[in-house]
């Protein structure tokens, strides 16, 4: 799971919260002036990254300059979007980049050392 997406030129901190359905109804939540993605943490990884997309996709429109949002219309292009990502291996391959750029610079630091 992405720790942080960069959206436009905002930098948005993805962070799980506890009880975020119970509470509030809600599987996830993006605060455009905080820079915060929330997501309810206890949803499965899968379920996180369909929430995590819908939530991107709320940037990028609030991003690209639409306010005012549809969310049937998020909802339906999020979940086509997530089905996407997925299938195409978007997902593995993000991480898989993501872990080789981590332990190149864990190399790099432990040379300096």
């Amino acid at each position: 799971m992405l720790e942080n997406v960069k959206v436009g030129s905002i930098n948005y901190d993805v962070q799980k919260v506890e009880n975020m359905n119970e509470d509030f109804s809600l599987l996830g939540q993006i605060h455009y002036h905080k820079g915060i993605i929330q997501l309810d943490e206890t949803m499965s990884e899968d379920r996180k990254n369909q929430v995590l997309t819908h939530e991107v996709l709320h940037g990028v429109f609030y991003e690209a300059g639409f306010d005012e949002q549809e969310e049937d219309m998020i909802r339906r292009v999020g979940a086509v979007l997530h089905q996407v990502l997925k299938e195409n291996d978007f997902y593995s391959a993000f991480n898989s980049e993501a872990d080789a750029y981590a332990r190149e610079m864990q190399k790099k630091a432990e040379k300096k050392q």
